[in-house]
């Protein structure tokens, strides 16, 4: 019987247990790391420390599934969005609220610049839950 319970506890703990990953910046590439936490919630809250040795372009594509909010602490980049001629810049003690939209988005961070981001992707399920549990149906509506 102690062993089921043991047993069982482990895997609660490990489950209910925000999930943690950091990644180190490849040595011949730069330095710095990037952290990462997922919460029960689905929500995922990391931390950005780069500085590259030359230009590093990147790109991806951003996921609609997700609010995410963006915070820049050093210096600050531009990125651009396919299939707009849309261009998203923050800088250094700024922040940035936006939606995912499922398409491909292009950067550059400078080399020989330190980085420092903090990123935090909200579920759009627990964002909605955040909002009816916090403001009015008008302030939503808004918000949306």
């Amino acid at each position: 019987m102690t062993n089921q319970y043991m047993t069982k506890l482990y895997h609660d703990l490990l489950s209910n247990s925000p999930q943690t990953v950091t990644i180190d910046i490849p040595a011949d590439m730069g330095t710095g790391q990037i952290s990462q936490v997922v919460t029960k919630q689905g929500a995922v809250v990391s931390d950005w420390k780069m500085n590259y040795f030359s230009d590093m372009n990147v790109q991806g594509v951003s996921c609609e599934d997700y609010i995410q909010l963006l915070f820049c602490f050093n210096d600050g980049v531009s990125w651009n969005i396919a299939d707009a001629r849309q261009c998203v810049s923050i800088q250094k003690g700024e922040s940035c609220i936006y939606r995912g939209h499922g398409k491909m988005e292009y950067l550059c961070y400078s080399g020989k610049t330190n980085f420092l981001f903090k990123n935090i992707k909200i579920p759009m399920p627990y964002f909605h839950k955040i909002l009816s549990d916090y403001f009015e149906d008008s302030e939503i509506d808004a918000y949306e």
